[in-house]
C-alpha cells in the first residue's frame, strides 16, 4: 500500500537530484513492494493539467481589426477579468493526485512523515559493540589454542590478530552481505553514495580512514550523530554511507546490546585465567598490556 510518508520520501530524494534507480534500491531494501514504490513515482511526478483552458478565439479579432477604444475594448478585454479567466484553468494539484490512487493510505500520513534511511549513531555503535565481541571471541579462541596469554602473545600472532581484524571489515563490508555480522544483526549496510555496494579497495581504504577519525579524539565516530546522512568522517573520505537495510525496533537493539554485555562478562569469568577476556574490541574484565589494547583497538572499529 502506497503511504504519504513513501510519497514524501520520493519527492524528496527527486529534489535533491537523487537517481530514480538509487531510490528505488533504497525503497526495495527497506521491505517497499515494486507495485508501490512504481506507484509513488507516479505520485511524484509533476501531473500536465487534464484540460488545458482553451484560447479566447475573439483575440485574433483584436489583431486584424481595427483599433479600438479603451470604452470599446471593455465588454471584451477587460485586463483583470482577462487575467482570472487565463488563470482558471490551474495544473491539478499534486497532492489531489495522490488521494486519486487507489490504495494510498491517507490516516498513515504525517506532515514530517518522510523516511529516512541513514543509520544513525547508536545503531552503528551496538554493531560495533558485536563485532568486537566476536573478534574478542576468535582471538581468545585462538589463545587458547597456542596456550598463550594476552600478556605473553607472541610478535607473529598479534599480527595474525590485526590481520583478521582488518579482513572482517573490508571483506565483509565489500561483499554481497554489505556488512558485519554486528551490522547485519541492527539491520544496516554500508554502501556507495549511490547506494550501490562498495569495492574491495573502497572498503579498505574506508578502514584505514578510521584511523583519522580516532585520532581526533574520536570525533570522526561522533560527527555520525549530527550530520545531514548520518556520516562519520571516515565515511566521507571514502564516499560511503551506512544506511538501513531492513526497520529494526529500539527494543531489539537495546536487546542486542544487554546480551552482548552479558556474554561479554560471562566470557570475561570463563577466561580469567588468560589475563582478562576483551570486551567491546579494546576493554578488558582483567589485567592486559598496553600493546594487546593498542591492537584490539585497531581491529575493532566500526
Amino acid at each position: 500500500m502506497v503511504t504519504k510518508e513513501l510519497l514524501d520520501f520520493v519527492r524528496m530524494q527527486l529534489s535533491q537530484g537523487s537517481n530514480r534507480e538509487i531510490i528505488t534500491n533504497m525503497l526495495l531494501s527497506q521491505g517497499w513492494a515494486v507495485s508501490d514504490v512504481e506507484e509513488a513515482f507516479k505520485a511524484a511526478a509533476p501531473v500536465a493539467p487534464p484540460n488545458p483552458a482553451p484560447a479566447i478565439a475573439a483575440a485574433p479579432v483584436f489583431q486584424k481589426g481595427p483599433v479600438l477604444n479603451q470604452n470599446q475594448a471593455a465588454p471584451f478585454g477587460n485586463s483583470s477579468a482577462s487575467a482570472s479567466m487565463q488563470s482558471a484553468a490551474p495544473a491539478m494539484n499534486l497532492q489531489a493526485a495522490v488521494n486519486q490512487i487507489p490504495g494510498v493510505n491517507q490516516a498513515a500520513a504525517t506532515p514530517s512523515g518522510a523516511v529516512n534511511p541513514y543509520a544513525g549513531f547508536w545503531r552503528r555503535f551496538v554493531a560495533l559493540a558485536a563485532d568486537s565481541f566476536i573478534l574478542s571471541v576468535i582471538f581468545g579462541a585462538i589463545l587458547a589454542a597456542v596456550g598463550a596469554s594476552v600478556e605473553t602473545t607472541p610478535s607473529w600472532l598479534s599480527l595474525i590478530f590485526g590481520l583478521v581484524g582488518v579482513l572482517y571489515y573490508v571483506v565483509l563490508e565489500s561483499s554481497s552481505l554489505q556488512g558485519t555480522i554486528g551490522k547485519k544483526i541492527v539491520g544496516i549496510k554500508v554502501t556507495t553514495l549511490d547506494g550501490n555496494r562498495i569495492s574491495f579497495l573502497r572498503s579498505l581504504g574506508r578502514y584505514f580512514a578510521k584511523i583519522l577519525s580516532a585520532a581526533i579524539l574520536m570525533v570522526g565516530y561522533l560527527m555520525a550523530a549530527f550530520t545531514a546522512r548520518k556520516q562519520g568522517l571516515h565515511d566521507m573520505i571514502a564516499g560511503t554511507l551506512v544506511v538501513k537495510s531492513r526497520e529494526t525496533g529500539a527494543g531489539r537493539i537495546i536487546g542486542t546490546f544487554i546480551a552482548i554485555v552479558i556474554l561479554s562478562s560471562a566470557l570475561g569469568a570463563v577466561a580469567s585465567k588468560y589475563a582478562g577476556a576483551k570486551l567491546f574490541g579494546g576493554l578488558s574484565l582483567g589485567s592486559f598490556s598496553k600493546t594487546e589494547v593498542s591492537r584490539s583497538r585497531a581491529s575493532g572499529q566500526n
